[in-house]
């Protein structure tokens, strides 16, 4: 994909999750600008793409800003990972495989300007929980 293999945006409280995905040979595996609230990214493998998740805050056509991992309205996240010392967040990315993001010949297009070589860029991301994921060979 000349964008992400998968978009999930411009979403306060996306209510969203993504288990056993695959992205491979994209500019981003995933991309969230502006996703919060409810949203768990699992169980997936991100490889061989120029950078493989992204998740962002943009003043764009993907409003509302910010990107706002807190679950709405102060709740808690009932099925906060084990350990989680907070329990009010609800953006979780857990037990993925983000490995090889250095594929710099993968199509592109300019509002995917992924950085190569990262396994995951947080770009103004708000409260995020990012836990027992693997990263390896991205080389920058």
């Amino acid at each position: 994909m000349r964008d992400a293999a998968y978009y999930v945006g411009a979403c306060p409280d996306c209510n969203t999750r993504l288990t056993d995905a695959h992205a491979e040979n994209s500019a981003l595996g995933y991309s969230g600008t502006n996703s919060g609230g409810h949203l768990i990214v699992e169980k997936s493998e991100w490889d061989e793409n120029t950078c493989g998740i992204v998740t962002n805050s943009q003043n764009n056509d993907d409003a509302p800003s910010p990107q706002e991992g807190l679950c709405p309205g102060g709740a808690e996240n009932l099925s906060a990972p084990l350990g989680a010392q907070r329990k009010n967040i609800c953006w979780v990315m857990i037990h993925n495989r983000v490995v090889e993001n250095n594929n710099g010949g993968t199509p592109t297009s300019g509002g995917a300007p992924g950085l190569l070589g990262t396994g995951i860029t947080d770009g103004g991301g708000r409260n995020d929980l990012v836990v027992e994921n693997t990263f390896s060979g991205n080389k920058a």
